[in-house]
This record gives structure tokens, C-alpha cells and sequence, in this order.
């Protein structure tokens, strides 16, 4: 398992297989998925207003930054071809309209394409301009695409706040 550090007891734990890479980044362990249905899963988080993410993602990664098994509030297209990490129709609207950052850059999540950005080990980051749930990291809904949105990358760090971070607060964590 992943234990949870906020004293929350909202441990994830890994299915699939992910590894433990050690020293790999800045001297830090990561978790190396290889896009084979490999996620971690926690506690349904409801009220997500602000999420950090240290991580790589490889050329042909498809996998989603957060989703849920009960809703679609991070859905992504399953579609090879596109590697935004929002779908514009199909991502809950608090998801789509937040601020999405890309190593302190403002982007657009559901029109740039993620991959190249993140061939080398970056930081995203997102407030959210509602509460939205999700349940794990990497791979989407328990039967449906199975492993085909499954994160191939690694992640060094997942933060997770159920309120929303200023502007200041955010630069602080980043």
C-alpha cells in the first residue's frame, strides 16, 4: 500500500503491478506504471478542490491523471490519437474550467496535448473551481477500457486537498 500522510487513513493501494523505481528522481523513489493495467486506488474522495502531480509520461501514454469507478469528473478520451488530459465533453465542469498548470504554465487540459510535455519529469498542478471525486490514479473504471487508459510513466507524487489552494499557496507547494 501507499500510506496516506495527511492522517487521513485514505491509504492507496496498487493493483497491476506498478514498481518502485529508487533514485530516479532528484534522488527520489517513483512509481513506474507501464501502462499495462496497473493503478493505485484509495478512499473516494469527494470534495477534491486542489491536486499536485510530480510525474513522466512516456510518448504513448494513455492513462488518466485521476479518475473514479462512480463518476467521470477527470474522464479523458480513450481515443489513441489525443493525450489531452481532459475531454472537453466529458470531464466534469469544475475539472475542465479549473486552472490547470504545467511546470508554473497556465494550459489548456482539454485542448494541449500532455505527452511531449511531459516526457521529462514535471509538475501539474490543478485547482478546481468545484468539489469532484475521484478513487485512483492511472486507469479508469474497474471494467469498462480495462487496461487501455492504463498510465504509462512514472508518478513521484500525488497531493490531494479538498480545498481550494490560493494562488500564493499553490506557488509555495510547487
Amino acid at each position: 500500500s501507499w500510506p496516506d500522510k495527511s492522517g487521513n487513513s485514505n491509504h492507496a493501494t496498487k493493483s497491476g503491478g506498478p514498481t518502485v523505481q529508487t533514485d530516479m528522481q532528484n534522488g527520489n523513489s517513483v512509481l513506474r506504471f507501464n501502462g499495462n493495467n496497473q493503478f493505485y486506488s484509495f478512499p473516494v474522495l469527494s470534495d477534491i478542490r486542489t491536486v499536485f502531480w510530480a510525474l513522466r509520461a512516456e510518448s504513448d501514454n494513455k492513462g488518466f491523471v485521476l479518475a473514479a469507478t462512480n463518476n467521470l469528473h477527470f474522464m479523458k478520451t480513450v481515443n489513441t490519437a489525443s493525450t489531452t488530459p481532459f475531454f472537453a465533453s466529458g470531464a466534469h465542469s469544475g475539472v475542465k474550467n479549473g486552472d490547470l498548470y504545467l511546470n508554473g504554465t497556465g494550459i489548456t487540459g482539454t485542448t494541449t496535448a500532455m505527452n511531449n510535455s511531459l516526457a521529462n519529469f514535471s509538475l501539474l498542478s490543478l485547482k478546481t473551481t468545484a468539489n469532484v471525486n475521484a478513487s485512483r490514479f492511472s486507469r479508469y473504471h474497474t471494467n469498462r477500457y480495462h487496461g487501455a487508459t492504463s498510465w504509462k510513466g512514472d508518478l513521484g507524487e500525488l497531493i490531494i486537498f479538498n480545498s481550494a489552494l490560493s494562488d500564493t499557496e499553490i506557488a509555495t507547494i510547487e
